[in-house]
C-alpha cells in the first residue's frame, strides 16, 4: 500500500505552519510546530497513509544548526517509503515576511530576513522545477494571503486530493507589517 505526503516548504514566516495545520486538521498525520516527529524516522504508510511534513528554509532553531534543507533528499526519503509526494511552497507578501520573521526572532535584523528569504527561493525554485519536470513531482505554490478566505483553503484541500473537512479561521497578519 503506497501512502500520500504532503511535504510543506517555505521561507521562514511564509506560512508553512498554517498549511501544515490546514492538512492536520484534513487528516494528515504530522506537526504544525517547530518540532517534526518525520525528522525522526518516516512511518509506514499502514499506519499513517496520509502525511504531513513541513520544512521551513532555512531549517532549524536559533541557536543551532540553521540549514538549507535538500528537497531532492526529502522527496528520495518519502518515495522510498512508499509514498507519493506533493509539494507545497508557501508564499507570502516579501515585507510581511521580513518583518514577520523579525518579530517571530528567526533573525536578528531585517536585513539577514531579506538575505535568508532571497536565497530560500533562488535554492527551491530552481530544485522544484528539475523535480517536477524531471521526477514527476506534483508541486502547489500556496500564497499565504489566499488562505484568508475558506474558499481557497477547500479549493487547495481538492488540488491535492484530500477531502476538505475543516476550514482555519485565518486573520490578516500581513496588515501590522505596514503600520510601522
Amino acid at each position: 500500500m503506497r501512502g500520500r505526503a504532503i511535504l510543506v516548504v517555505g521561507g521562514e514566516s511564509t506560512g508553512t505552519r498554517l498549511v501544515t495545520r490546514l492538512c492536520v486538521a484534513n487528516g494528515c498525520a504530522g506537526d504544525d510546530e517547530h518540532d517534526q516527529r518525520w525528522d525522526h524516522g518516516l512511518p509506514s504508510p499502514e499506519d499513517h497513509p496520509l502525511i504531513v511534513w513541513r520544512r521551513s528554509i532555512p531549517h532549524g532553531a536559533e541557536g543551532h544548526s540553521r540549514h538549507f534543507p535538500e528537497l531532492p533528499e526529502l522527496v528520495r526519503q518519502l518515495r522510498s517509503a512508499d509514498y507519493d509526494v506533493v509539494l507545497l511552497v508557501a508564499t507570502r507578501c516579501w515585507r510581511a515576511t521580513v518583518k514577520s520573521q523579525v518579530a517571530m526572532n528567526h533573525v536578528p535584523s531585517e536585513a539577514l530576513a531579506l538575505e535568508n528569504l532571497r536565497k530560500a527561493y533562488l535554492i527551491t525554485i530552481p530544485k522544484v522545477n528539475r523535480m517536477a519536470l524531471q521526477g514527476g513531482l506534483e508541486v502547489h505554490f500556496v500564497a499565504y494571503e489566499a488562505l484568508r478566505d475558506p474558499r481557497a483553503q477547500v479549493a487547495l484541500l481538492g488540488a491535492i486530493g484530500i477531502p476538505s473537512r475543516a476550514t482555519l479561521d485565518v486573520t490578516d497578519e500581513n496588515a501590522k507589517h505596514f503600520e510601522r
